[in-house]
């Protein structure tokens, strides 16, 4: 059997795009530890994401985030600071890679953790608690996702959280305050010819996402970008 196709002259449609799990998941962490009352839609339909929605919606006590890594490391960090007694776990991969990297950090932030069978990799019994630290020290060359794990919860910790960032990428510090509105996570990045400077800002009402880059350069002029994404814009990213 043959098919012939041809194109057509021309095309008008609407096409709704799912939307980055990457966002989405970081988007589901921010939401639940500002205890937003908006409803976030046109998230990422892959199983990571809910997994996610899964865990923060249900509140049992073993949560299983079966094959999701990014579930595995953002929910880590954040059972950790939030009440309750949780124990996370997943596939029989899943249980073979590492986390011991994130899970000192929070020990060092106060974190109270508990490897339910091998030392360094899930299964996790996790006791949320108050966090009190407030420094810690990374490498470099960490998965990025430990990073933001600990970004995310760094708002509603006690004393506020300053991580530093050791070579083999020098990322400088990453500092996260509260004040009066809500709390703000501060990027700072250096390098011999940049300055980026990112600002997520999390309130009541919403959240900020603030960046600026400015970038020098031997015999040239300064120059400067800066954007702005208000909360209404936030949640249009997302809606």
């Amino acid at each position: 059997m043959r098919y012939l196709l041809s194109a057509p002259s021309q095309i008008k449609a609407t096409i709704q795009l799912p939307a980055s799990k990457s966002i989405s998941n970081r988007a589901l962490i921010i939401h639940a530890l500002s205890k937003g009352d908006d409803v976030l839609s046109n998230l990422s339909d892959c199983d990571d994401t809910q997994v996610m929605i899964k865990a923060l919606t249900e509140g049992n006590e073993v949560i299983d985030i079966l094959a999701a890594g990014t579930a595995m490391r953002f929910l880590t960090a954040y059972l950790s600071s939030t009440p309750g007694i949780h124990t996370i776990t997943g596939t029989e991969r899943m249980q073979q890679r590492p986390i011991q990297i994130l899970v000192n950090a929070l020990r060092e932030l106060g974190a109270h953790i508990e490897y339910v069978r091998n030392e360094g990799f899930p299964p996790l019994r996790i006791e949320g608690t108050e966090l009190t630290g407030s420094e810690i020290t990374l490498k470099g060359n960490v998965s990025s996702q430990y990073i933001s794990a600990l970004l995310m919860i760094g708002p509603v910790l006690k004393n506020g959280m300053c991580i530093a960032i050791e070579p083999m990428i020098n990322l400088g510090k990453r500092h996260v305050y509260q004040d009066a509105d809500g709390w703000t996570i501060r990027t700072r990045d250096r390098m011999p010819s940049a300055h980026f400077e990112h600002t997520v800002a999390i309130g009541k009402h919403g959240a900020d996402i603030l960046s600026s880059f400015e970038f020098v350069e031997k015999n040239l002029e300064k120059k400067s970008l800066k954007g702005e994404n208000t909360s209404e814009q936030f949640d249009n990213q997302l809606n």
